[in-house]
């Protein structure tokens, strides 16, 4: 029986660990790049998107992504569009679990509303 990974690595996030989210199998994305909108209440345009987004880790309960943005935090509300190759799945919502902000990006960890593993374009990005 293959052993199950952890889709946020301790080592990516620097932060406590979810015991609830680390029991799916992660996927390791390759090309699978993402555009995000983040809902920020505490900001005044109260939308933040980034420029830069990528795509680090993925399983059917969430996604770690990089992007150029400190100004996205834990319990922000996101909207995510995944795109790989000629496949599009785009309003996939979540909220952030998980962020790290350093000098060149910021690391985040977003749990998804749903579940969307079995969905057939979810399949199509993760090129199965």
């Amino acid at each position: 029986m293959q052993k199950r990974k952890h889709y946020l690595r301790p080592d990516l996030i620097q932060v406590e660990e979810r015991p609830d989210l680390r029991r799916s199998v992660r996927v390791v994305p390759g090309s699978i790049s993402a555009r995000l909108t983040a809902t920020a209440p505490s900001l005044p345009n109260k939308q933040v998107q980034p420029k830069d987004c990528h795509c680090v880790d993925l399983s059917e309960h969430g996604i770690a992504v990089l992007c150029d943005s400190d100004r996205i935090s834990s319990g922000d509300r996101v909207s995510l569009d995944l795109l790989q190759g000629g496949h599009r799945m785009d309003n996939l919502t979540g909220s952030v679990v998980r962020a790290e902000v350093s000098q060149q990006h910021t690391r985040l960890g977003i749990e998804f509303d749903h579940q969307h593993f079995t969905h057939p374009l979810f399949q199509a990005i993760l090129g199965r």
